[in-house]
């Protein structure tokens, strides 16, 4: 019986956990502003994938317009930390994250000949594993944006 109790309460006071992915049509932007954990992920495929508190989750939006995936949240009072979305796509030009969060780029994009990027309102993009061509980027309100100058001296 104590075995049984426990096990409810452990249910019952866990988190709904949750997955939810879905193929995309085409995008080489993203723009978001919901301060999740982003994985960015070379793929032959365009999808985005989410895993977390269920009741979190389901208040992530998501579209492509004009080849440009925006990530939007309908409340501003949730936190996003534990989200973690990973992101799938062969090919990105334009990079723009806010409002927090941390966002990390696959190292198989590589050699990449043109690619902008901004962060700002504390978000972190983390570039380190990918070399480009041409680099152009934006920090403000506290956003990092990390990345290997391969001129720099060793």
């Amino acid at each position: 019986m104590k075995n049984v109790l426990l096990l409810l309460f452990i249910l019952i006071g866990a988190p709904c956990f949750a997955q939810n992915n879905e193929a995309l049509i085409a995008f080489d932007s993203i723009d978001s502003n919901i301060g999740a954990n982003i994985n960015i992920i070379k793929a032959d495929e365009h999808k985005i994938e989410l895993t977390g508190d269920g009741e979190i989750i389901k208040h992530i939006n998501w579209a492509v317009n004009n080849r440009n995936l925006k990530i939007r949240s309908d409340s501003k009072t949730i936190n996003y930390e534990e989200v973690i979305l990973n992101v799938y796509t062969p090919s990105l030009n334009v990079l723009s994250v806010s409002d927090g969060g941390k966002t990390i780029m696959d190292g198989s994009f590589n050699r990449l000949n043109n690619f902008e990027v901004t962060a700002s309102g504390d978000a972190i993009v983390d570039l380190s594993r990918v070399e480009f061509k041409t680099l152009i980027a934006n920090s403000k309100l506290g956003g990092q944006i990390i990345y290997n100058d391969p001129a720099a001296p060793f």
